[in-house]
């Protein structure tokens, strides 16, 4: 069941990826490679990787020492994203503190989309406390860009954090806020992975079985195959 939330969260978070910032330089090969990775992340997490590794080089032999790199940290993400899927939390981690070396400073969004992806891999390696760290650094940063988007990203994963601990009546709270913002911003992928992960732990039945049939009509709607089979 865990498995599903996590999967559930992958998802989101893969589907409110954005594009590099702009930059004096952009490896053409490099970002289709990124784009392919990001293509093939649940059908294929193996090749996902190396296309990321393959974009992490080809942007690496032209950066001088210690550049800042927004493409390169895309590429990096892509590649941890897929780490993850093959259960390497280790080294998926360590490429996330890479990728924070690598982010330019300006770039905020990036870095909370960092720090996101941190605190979903700390929960996986069962450190909450790290892991409630990075999501609070994530959604602060989010909150004063007016990212509502992926505020609602970083409630979900919280309430992810706080399902793994027991804390149900919290991790409830956190998924209705991150639904409500999806609702209003007609995210309804997103809707209904926060609509599954209310109807994971006890609670009202028939209620959670409104939140099941209204995740089912979404995902039909969508003809999204793979929720629908979850």
């Amino acid at each position: 069941m865990k498995l599903f939330v996590f999967l559930t969260l992958i998802h989101c978070f893969a589907a409110l990826q954005i594009s590099a910032a702009p930059e004096a330089f952009i490896n053409e090969e490099a970002e289709k490679l990124i784009d392919k990775s990001r293509e093939i992340l649940f059908t294929n997490p193996e090749q996902a990787v190396l296309y990321a590794t393959k974009a992490i080089q080809l942007i690496t032999e032209n950066e001088k020492e210690g550049q800042k790199n927004d493409q390169k940290t895309e590429a990096i993400l892509a590649y941890s994203l897929a780490d993850k899927l093959l259960g390497n939390f280790d080294s998926s981690i360590r490429m996330l503190y890479d990728a924070l070396e690598s982010v330019t400073p300006s770039n905020n969004t990036l870095q909370g989309k960092i720090y996101a992806l941190m605190g979903v891999l700390y929960c996986s390696l069962t450190d909450y406390n790290k892991a409630i760290e990075f999501n609070d650094k994530a959604t602060s940063i989010f909150k004063t860009a007016g990212d509502s988007a992926m505020i609602a990203s970083c409630y979900n994963s919280r309430g992810i954090i706080h399902y793994n601990l027991d804390e149900f009546n919290i991790a409830e709270q956190f998924f209705l806020q991150a639904l409500s913002i999806n609702r209003s911003l007609k995210l309804m992928k997103e809707a209904a992975g926060n609509l599954n992960n209310l109807a994971l732990y006890k609670g009202d039945n028939e209620k959670k079985i409104e939140y099941i049939n209204e995740a089912i009509a979404i995902n039909k709607n969508l003809n999204a195959q793979w929720s629908l089979g979850e």
